[in-house]
């Protein structure tokens, strides 16, 4: 009897470390190679690792730009397909009947987020209610009904792609690269001897806030760049408030063209306590910038190509 029970407890417990209920794995994804037309059957993707075509017993799925198609038949890195599964527009949501090379897609089986499966569903989470990643082998969720992914962060559901995010970040360190998981959030610049911030690809609706918590020291800066230097730029207007000239005010422009960098000195350029900005992405290469910049001195432009 005593036998029995050991090996019993022994299987529960190896049973327990590899259940995939234990951990949430990253939903599978790949790339497409090649440009897909809205009537097109088969398309070209990247890899096809972890992949498997439909079969009797399983509904295999892919999922691009808002389109929901089922995976027929495997041949090397080309799939045949079936369009618009799932009552979703083949092709037409975003890209009006196409997808772009390069476009990323994801792909899993039929049945919602179960442990053989995929990340699939059709409503969303509410936004901001409690989650936990052991419930979940395959994050993000992909919601085929709107095209929006869903996160499980800080034990909170979360979705750059709608904007949500209910998540204060701070104790950045001296360097930070900030993810598109964590659009929406206030971060705070916290540390004196400064931060510097590289922000991830623009994809439009990403959008980060960010406060000056602690005035950096002059020796340091606060300062946000873009992820591709001299590709991707901030444009929009900056109010830099004089705090030792009577509060004057002065209005800054980063000019969209020349200015990937934004840099605070906590004297002219800003970055005193109090300093509040907004970056938000309106096209693939360009960051909106605005906000209220406390400085002293001869106030100057933040703006700036380094």
């Amino acid at each position: 009897m005593r036998k029995t029970l050991f090996s019993f407890v022994i299987a529960f417990l190896l049973a327990a470390m590899v259940s995939p209920m234990a951990f949430a794995a990253t939903t599978y994804s790949t790339t497409l190679s090649a440009a897909v037309n809205a009537t097109q059957l088969t398309i070209t993707v990247a890899a096809t690792t972890n992949m498997v075509a439909s079969s009797q017993t399983v509904t295999s799925l892919i999922f691009c730009d808002g389109e929901l198609m089922k995976i027929n038949r495997i041949t090397s890195t080309t799939l045949s397909v079936t369009r618009g599964y799932g009552n979703t527009n083949a092709g037409a949501v975003p890209y009006a009947g196409t997808h772009p090379s390069g476009a990323t897609c994801y792909f899993g089986q039929q049945g919602g987020n179960n442990s053989s499966g995929g990340p699939f569903i059709t409503q969303n989470p509410y936004p901001g209610s409690v989650c936990s990643t052991a419930n979940y082998p395959f994050l993000p969720l992909v919601n085929t009904s709107n095209n929006t992914l869903w996160y499980c962060e800080n034990s909170r559901w979360m979705s750059p792609t709608s904007g949500v995010q209910p998540n204060v970040i701070s104790g950045l360190g001296a360097t930070r690269t900030l993810t598109t998981r964590e659009s929406g959030s206030l971060i705070l610049l916290d540390r004196s001897a400064g931060i510097t911030i590289t922000l991830p690809a623009p994809v439009v609706g990403l959008y980060y806030d960010f406060v000056a918590s602690v005035t950096v020291v002059a020796s340091g800066v606060y300062k946000f760049s873009t992820a591709t230097q001299g590709t991707d730029f901030f444009v929009g207007p900056i109010i830099s408030d004089d705090s030792d000239s009577g509060e004057a005010l002065v209005g800054f422009s980063c000019n969209g063209t020349t200015h990937d960098n934004v840099s605070m000195n906590g004297g002219t350029t800003g970055g005193l306590v109090g300093s509040f900005y907004r970056v938000k992405a309106i096209s693939s290469t360009l960051w909106h910038i605005e906000g209220t910049d406390i400085g002293s001195g001869s106030v100057a432009t933040p703006c700036s190509t380094s």
